[in-house]
C-alpha cells in the first residue's frame, strides 16, 4: 500500500488501468502514491480526464502533438519521470495499451529493475486456447496464449 506504482496506459489501455487504479485506492492505497501516465496521439485520444483527476491520483498526459500535457512519446516522459528521482525503491510498474508502448515499457522495466506487468492486446478468435490464434513468444522460451496463460505477464516474460 506505501509502494509507489507506476502505470502507463495508452490508447485502449485506459479502461484497464483505470480500474486496477480505482481498485487500489478502494483497497487503501494512497492516491498519492499512483502515477499514472497517459498517452495518445492528441487530446482527443485522452479520455475521462476528469474522472481520472477526481481519483487524487497523479496523472501525466502526453500527446504525440502535444495538444494536452507534454509533447511525445509516453514511453519518453516515463524515462524522464524515473531519471528524476532519487530511489526506484518500492516501485511497481503496470501497463497497457499499443504494442509498441507495450515493448518499451517492458525495455524501461528491465532497464530501471523495476518489477510489474502488462496487459497485452491481442487477436483472441476463439478465447479458449485451442485455435492458437493469440500466441506470444516467451523470453525463457516456448509460447503462452495471450486467452489463456494471459492477458497479463511479468514484465521481461514476453518478447514483444
Amino acid at each position: 500500500k506505501n509502494e509507489k506504482v507506476i502505470m502507463v496506459a495508452g490508447g485502449v489501455g485506459f479502461p484497464p488501468l483505470m480500474y486496477l487504479a480505482v481498485e487500489m485506492i478502494e483497497k487503501g492505497h494512497n492516491p498519492k502514491n499512483i502515477v499514472y501516465f497517459y498517452g495518445g496521439h492528441s487530446k482527443e485520444d485522452i479520455l475521462e480526464r476528469a474522472r481520472l483527476k477526481k481519483t487524487g491520483i497523479n496523472l501525466i498526459q502526453v500527446t504525440e502533438d502535444g495538444s494536452i500535457g507534454s509533447k511525445g512519446l509516453v514511453t519518453k516522459v516515463l524515462k524522464n519521470y524515473l531519471n528524476k528521482l532519487e530511489s526506484l525503491k518500492n516501485l511497481r510498474l503496470y501497463s497497457c495499451g499499443p504494442e509498441g508502448m507495450l515493448k518499451a515499457v517492458d525495455g524501461i522495466g528491465l532497464e530501471y529493475d523495476i518489477p510489474g506487468q502488462i496487459s497485452l492486446e491481442a487477436p483472441m478468435p476463439c478465447g479458449v486456447g485451442i485455435c492458437l490464434g493469440c500466441v506470444v513468444p516467451l523470453k525463457k522460451g516456448g509460447h503462452a496464449r495471450v486467452c489463456c496463460e494471459g492477458p497479463v505477464f511479468d514484465i521481461g516474460e514476453v518478447s514483444l
